[in-house]
């Protein structure tokens, strides 16, 4: 896959989106404690729409991901990653998927091995947070040496279910899609180098979405707080 590449491209298999949406209906927005999480539609499924919208916008390929396999249990992960790779079977040339996994789950490395051995994907999709499990966590870092192991690198989106005990941060006015995303992906990112992820996996690949959430524009700030501790973290 070359030339232009939409590396942020969600799809979902039709059977785990069309039973949210009502007759007649194309779309149907889910909630979380009455805030808006995720929109499902259609056009998630529809690789007709996908390939419409990059042809018109003048994208050769797209790197495809799952908003119903990141964070979603073993069983979800599963349908996602079958249906992802008979996509990209039908249109080699166009899209390249991402291995989902819940690595909460006993089984999530013959997943994954399924996902590089069998339908030859190269790249994981993790959520900023399984929901109390930062990516910082110990518990994940069987993942990620298994990511480096297999030479997968690894696409972080924020979480679509709120961490427990946020909701009320997030109460009104979209704000958990609008701002409580981008704050995922901030922490996100700062605890996976504060955590020394990359010290012990050097050859891990990380790639942040939405630019980490608008990271760059305070990491003077994060500079600042560092220079006075004993920290030897360098950002």
């Amino acid at each position: 896959m070359t030339g232009t590449i939409d590396f942020h491209m969600h799809y979902t298999p039709e059977e785990m989106v069309a039973p949210f949406l009502g007759p007649g209906s194309s779309t149907s927005l889910l909630e979380q404690d009455g805030i808006p999480r995720y929109t499902l539609h259609e056009g998630l499924f529809r690789i007709d729409r996908h390939l419409e919208c990059m042809d018109a916008a003048g994208v050769d390929g797209g790197v495809l991901s799952s908003g119903a396999g990141m964070g979603g249990d073993a069983a979800a992960c599963a349908c996602v990653n079958a249906a992802l790779a008979t996509v990209a079977r039908e249109y080699p040339a166009r899209f390249r998927p991402l291995a989902h996994i819940d690595p909460q789950d006993a089984g999530w490395r013959d997943e994954l091995r399924r996902c590089t051995d069998d339908y030859g994907f190269t790249g994981l999709a993790l959520p900023t947070s399984f929901g109390g499990v930062r990516l910082d966590s110990p518990a994940l870092l069987p993942v990620y040496q298994a990511a480096a192991e297999a030479g997968l690198f690894i696409f972080v989106h924020p979480a679509l279910a709120i961490a427990p005990g946020l909701s009320g941060y997030y109460e009104a006015y979209d704000l958990y899609r609008c701002v409580g995303r981008e704050h995922e992906l901030i922490t996100a990112t700062y605890r996976l180098i504060a955590g020394g992820v990359f010290d012990r996996f050097p050859g891990l690949r990380v790639v942040m979405s939405h630019l980490g959430g608008g990271l760059a524009a305070i990491i003077e700030r994060i500079r600042g707080y560092l220079s006075g501790s004993k920290s030897r973290l360098r950002l």
